[in-house]
């Protein structure tokens, strides 16, 4: 993929209201974002899932051209990258099963998402006994050269990640945020850690707020990273039964 249409590529990906699905129809339609954003607004409106994605074809996609120069600024610091889709070494499980993400914003380890991986997930508000637990897991698991997923979230996923963190197998956070926002803040030290030992991932635009709708997608593609996915603790309505099923 060369420059112009690796730029194209993330443009289309952080364009308003495109998302994977939208996006992959773009692209089997046109050949290439190229020619996708090439198109008149009166095509692109056959093929997109959300009406308000045409207003940015019309306003000549001000705000995608603008957060994909971020997005590439972004990847300039040491460490960071932004995966695409259409990259050789783009994660095989994330295509299977679900609709996968145009677009990934990766900080640390990138070779972390090619080898055997178990998440766990569970409760903002776990009981100690099931804080201990994740912690355990998280430690044994990674001692046997799994790596661990999770969200980041309080609770569970932080003590999942903090047991993984203490062993060399390693640790994946995928973020429901900009990758440029922690979230929550209580795990700013967690996060740095990740990121130098570990990976964080997010699919969302840089700058990014932890919106309610934002936390199922991101828990989709802590499910499609794994080959198996434990819950410690959890209400019988939460997002964790959610990402096991």
């Amino acid at each position: 993929m060369n420059h112009s249409e690796r730029f194209a590529w993330i443009q289309l990906a952080l364009t308003p209201y495109i998302g994977a699905e939208s996006f992959l129809a773009l692209i089997r339609h046109y050949g290439s974002a190229r020619a996708a954003l090439a198109a008149p607004a009166e095509t692109v409106r056959e093929l997109v899932c959300h009406k308000q994605a045409v207003a940015a074809w019309k306003g000549e996609n001000a705000q995608a051209v603008a957060a994909t120069e971020a997005a590439l600024a972004w990847e300039e610091q040491e460490h960071c990258r932004l995966m695409l889709l259409g990259d050789s070494d783009f994660p095989l499980m994330l295509t299977e099963g679900i609709t996968p993400p145009p677009l990934l914003f990766l900080r640390g380890r990138t070779e972390l998402l090619n080898r055997p991986a178990a998440a766990i997930v569970g409760s903002r508000h776990a009981t100690p006994q099931a804080v201990r637990i994740a912690r355990d897991f998280g430690q044994a698991l990674s001692e046997k050269g799994i790596t661990v997923v999770s969200g980041m979230a309080s609770g569970i996923d932080t003590a999942a990640h903090q047991g993984a963190l203490q062993a060399n197998g390693g640790t994946v956070a995928v973020w429901g945020t900009g990758i440029d926002r922690i979230y929550p803040q209580t795990n700013k030290a967690l996060a740095y850690q990740i990121a130098e030992q570990g990976l964080v991932i997010s699919e969302f635009p840089l700058g990014t707020r932890p919106l309610a709708g934002n936390f199922p997608r991101r828990n989709r593609l802590i499910a499609a990273l794994s080959q198996a996915v434990l819950v410690v603790e959890a209400a019988p309505e939460s997002g964790s039964l959610i990402t096991a099923k």
